[in-house]
């Protein structure tokens, strides 16, 4: 369906164009004896012309900037998410037992993140993650501080979950930008005003204005159906590639079983099965970690 909408039917439309440009012809519907000059004519479509690429160019750049922005938004989110597990190797040592309480539950919290992220990445901004982040930030005040190197690590982490909520906020922002219904509304009436003047005077035969007709209207539609994508980054067939938020959480699935203690707590799996090349093995491990999908958002 979703490539029928985006390839079949700019086409369509441009043979209803063609179509009805024909019957107005064969029927001389549009025999209205409107005269206009060839000089005037030509003038008229080079300034019309010009400004409507002005226009596409200016509504495409817009929503390709705020496409691209969202696409960077994610990668610095997933990035700091897996940085803080790295961190967080510090006090999983044999010589930091007091910790590896808080470190499980720390990352019990990472996973469930990007496990919000994943479900939920179409939705506004609420609390959800939030209180994840304020889970880890309770649980980071009880890991133990053993020398300069885990005092390091430790401030890396407190900035970290800070950042984590800034960058959480950025992507959600960025998410909710939107080109302008104006612009869309104004582009699509210069759109319809090139085409019209075609049907405003009677041709004989086959004409070149069949094929200029069928032309403007199958790329006018292409152009609607790209900015309908670039307005709903989470949907249809150009959408954004959240595999970054994918891999943190398969990376700290993977740690999580191996820095287990002995007396892990019954509802933390000790294993994280071997997946295919996809993944999904991994994800169904992490699921078992988390409480599973709310209804809230990321």
């Amino acid at each position: 369906m979703a490539l029928y909408r985006r390839f079949v039917a700019p086409v369509f439309w441009g043979l209803i164009a063609a179509t009805l440009y024909w019957v107005c012809n064969a029927y001389k519907l549009n025999d209205l004896g409107i005269e206009v000059s060839e000089y005037y004519g030509e003038q008229f479509f080079a300034v019309l012309a010009t400004l409507y690429a002005i226009i596409t160019a200016l509504v495409l750049v817009k929503g390709l900037e705020s496409f691209t922005a969202l696409e960077a938004a994610i990668h610095k989110e997933a990035m700091k998410i897996r940085s803080l597990n790295a961190y967080l190797m510090y006090f999983t040592s044999a010589a930091q037992p007091a910790g590896d309480s808080h470190v499980i539950e720390i990352r019990r919290q990472l996973i469930a993140y990007a496990t919000n992220v994943l479900d939920q990445r179409s939705a506004s901004q609420s609390s959800k993650n939030d209180r994840v982040i304020d889970t880890c930030v309770r649980e980071t005040a009880g890991l133990v501080v053993a020398d300069e190197n885990d005092r390091a690590a430790l401030t890396e982490i407190m900035h970290g979950f800070d950042a984590l909520r800034t960058l959480r906020a950025n992507r959600v922002n960025v998410s909710q930008e939107r080109i302008p219904d104006y612009m869309i509304v104004m582009l699509a009436f210069m759109t319809i005003t090139i085409i019209i003047p075609f049907y405003l005077h009677q041709v004989e035969g086959l004409s070149f204005n069949y094929y200029a007709v069928f032309v403007l209207a199958t790329f006018g539609s292409f152009i609607f159906f790209l900015l309908n994508d670039i307005n709903r980054p989470y949907e249809g067939l150009w959408t954004i590639n959240f595999e970054p938020f994918v891999v943190a959480r398969e990376e700290i699935a993977e740690t999580f079983a191996q820095d287990l203690p002995e007396d892990v707590p019954e509802d933390v799996p000790q294993d994280v099965p071997e997946g295919s090349s996809d993944g999904r093995a991994r994800e169904g491990a992490a699921s078992k970690i988390t409480d599973g999908p709310t209804k809230e958002t990321a």
